[in-house]
């Protein structure tokens, strides 16, 4: 949705404004009318502010989780105790792709953001090839979640409450509870997230406060940030898991149609998040390696990898420390669950919205503006992928999260490249921002920087997933195969109603077209 700041409150839901200057040929039905039925249809606008959004995104990258699960595995396989640096690298790779997709963002207000910006920069068939990229992205992360809650939750919650459940039921619960918030509105999940992230942010800021002031195990030494250690071992492995640790903070613009003043808010939230995030994960994993030495760090994450925090805390701050640590890794996982769950059915609702889903799909909750019918539709397909790999009897850390967590980051990985291209076809074509860094040169440097992450991905994707044979070895085709699906059905769509075809991408629409 595009729409200037004047008009933000009369455009919205408006079918008579949305069809604007295109009005339905003579015997075509206007399929953006039909998407009115059973209003409302709105998403409720001013119900986040500037740290409504930031909690949301940050708890998606679920600060917790991330570092316990990706520090360790550079440390061992990668580029050892030059991983910090990876993740100032990363940071830095991100920020560059955050300038263009907030400069956009002022222009493009709209809750399928991947979808809608590629749409109006390389033109709709690779805008819808992108939605469905997004949809395979944001569902299978949110899957993967699931497997992580109940892999955690029978080897954390089982023996704390004396209690034998299957991972499964762990997980369903969560998944109920997920879908109930979602359907409250997002102002609900904010306040959620807000509190579960300051909680998990609060136990690792301790933990390496405790680093600093005790000088670590053999004096604090900023090696990591050495170029020659940055680039050592395998450092491929370690830019993997950097940035699949910062998956979620791209979804500022997906919530633009729900924020107060979101010209100015999404571009803010943006940099907010990146900045957060970056130096957050730096601090921490620089923190880690100066608890065990530099020396040691290497052999105590590959001796025993699941307790390097958890024994540092117990050591630096308190066992209790530790103990706390192990809860907030479920309220972690829990928060991302959220953050994602909202992500993937606002993808759905813009999907809807446009006819590409049964239409009722797009309604919104008459009291709490949500797209409720949208995170109806996404739990339940979460529910069957999780339940195919119950029914397969598989894993579900090795299984569940190691192969969807897989596909997710190079989908988005491979979104926000994409997206960072759309940025300079957009503003090329347009002209409504001449600045040179934010229009051309940080979008072009930041696919760049994507561009050779996905390539990280790919080369290293057994490190990613545990398999590199088979057809587990090749899931990462499923990225490439729904894009081109996508353009498949918009050149389908083009055929069959020439009307359907210019939406793509463009619901309210008021700025130049899009390819």
């Amino acid at each position: 949705m595009v729409v200037e700041a004047g008009d933000r409150r009369r455009t919205r839901g408006d079918p008579a404004r949305v069809r604007g200057r295109r009005g339905a040929a003579p015997g075509t039905r206007d399929r953006t009318a039909a998407v009115s039925e059973g209003a409302p249809q709105s998403l409720r606008s001013g119900a986040l502010g500037l740290w409504g959004v930031v909690f949301l995104v940050v708890g998606s990258a679920a600060p917790l989780t991330s570092m316990m699960g990706a520090v360790p595995p550079p440390l061992s396989i990668g580029n050892g105790i030059g991983a910090p640096g990876a993740w100032v690298l990363t940071g830095l790779v991100l920020t560059l792709f955050a300038v263009g997709y907030a400069t956009m963002s002022r222009f493009v207000t709209n809750a399928g953001a991947f979808y809608a910006y590629i749409a109006r920069g390389l033109g709709r068939p690779a805008g819808l090839g992108g939605a469905l990229v997004a949809v395979l992205s944001y569902n299978t992360i949110q899957c993967a979640l699931w497997g992580l809650f109940g892999f955690f939750s029978v080897n954390i919650l089982n023996p704390k409450l004396g209690v034998d459940i299957a991972w499964y039921w762990w997980s369903f619960v969560l998944m109920a509870i997920t879908a109930v918030l979602g359907y409250f509105g997002i102002e609900i999940s904010a306040r959620v997230l807000g509190v579960l992230l300051i909680l998990e942010v609060l136990v690792l800021l301790v933990l390496d406060v405790a680093v600093v002031f005790t000088g670590g195990a053999s004096g604090l030494q900023l090696n990591s940030f050495n170029p020659a250690e940055i680039f050592s071992g395998a450092p491929g492995v370690t830019f993997v898991f950097a940035f699949a640790t910062f998956v979620g903070f791209e979804a500022t613009a997906i919530y633009g149609e729900e924020t107060r003043d979101p010209k100015r808010t999404v571009p803010r939230a943006t940099y907010v998040a990146v900045a957060i995030i970056t130096v957050f994960y730096a601090l921490t994993s620089w923190s880690i390696v100066q608890a065990y030495g530099e020396d040691e760090a290497v052999a105590a994450a590959t001796g025993n990898p699941d307790g390097l925090f958890l024994d540092a805390s117990a050591s630096y701050v308190h066992p209790l420390s530790a103990s706390m640590m192990e809860w907030l890794i479920l309220t972690s996982i829990f928060a991302a669950m959220l953050a994602f769950h909202n992500a993937a059915a606002r993808y759905f609702y813009a999907m809807a919205r446009e006819g590409l889903l049964p239409r009722r799909i797009a309604r919104t909750h008459p009291r709490y503006g949500s797209p409720y019918l949208a995170g109806l539709l996404q739990a339940e397909v979460a529910f069957v992928i999780t339940l195919v790999f119950v029914l397969a009897g598989l894993d579900p850390y090795a299984g569940l999260f190691a192969w969807l967590s897989g596909i997710a980051a190079l989908g988005i990985i491979g979104l926000q490249c994409l997206t960072s291209l759309s940025v300079i076809a957009f503003f090329r074509r347009t002209g409504l921002d001449a600045r040179p860094w934010h229009t051309k040169v940080a979008p072009g440097l930041g696919a760049l920087g994507l561009a050779a992450a996905m390539v990280f991905v790919v080369v290293n994707w057994d490190a990613l997933t545990g398999a590199s044979t088979g057809l587990v070895g090749s899931l990462w085709a499923a990225v490439p195969i729904f894009f081109v699906c996508g353009v498949v059905w918009a050149a389908a769509i083009r055929r069959r109603d020439a009307e359907a075809y210019e939406r793509l991408g463009h619901f309210i629409d008021e700025s130049p077209d899009a390819a």
